[in-house]
């Protein structure tokens, strides 16, 4: 007999009266979950796990995976740096000096030169 639930967001408590039988927790798996007083948990169904209690107080708990952190902290070091380039791009200006031309070039831009012989 299962007893005492007590659901939470990220956590999940029951009694039992006999230990080894396998209990169905009725909350979708995921590998996060970690069971103190019994094995697994495992999937069993799509929205259902399985524990098998090694101890009558059973507690269920939502923990964060490593990929988390790493994710957070990559996150965090993308929008500092994206920061930190748009803060240096409107200290100084643009990123590239303005381009000049060559004193004397004759270039009209276009790639074609001009001189006062093509009129």
């Amino acid at each position: 007999v299962v007893s005492d639930v007590v659901l939470e967001d990220e956590r999940i408590s029951f009694r039992v009266d006999r230990t080894g039988v396998p209990v169905l927790v009725k909350v979708s798996w995921f590998p996060a979950w970690d069971a103190e007083g019994a094995q697994g948990p495992w999937r069993a169904a799509p929205n259902f796990m399985v524990v098998v209690p090694t101890d009558n107080e059973v507690v269920l708990s939502y923990g964060r995976p490593a990929v988390d952190g790493w994710s957070w902290a990559l996150t965090l070091a993308g929008v500092a740096g994206a920061v930190a380039m748009g803060r240096r791009r409107h200290r100084f200006g643009t990123a590239a000096p303005p381009r000049t031309e060559p004193a004397g070039s004759g270039d009209d831009g276009a790639g074609i030169a001009s001189s006062p012989d093509d009129q």
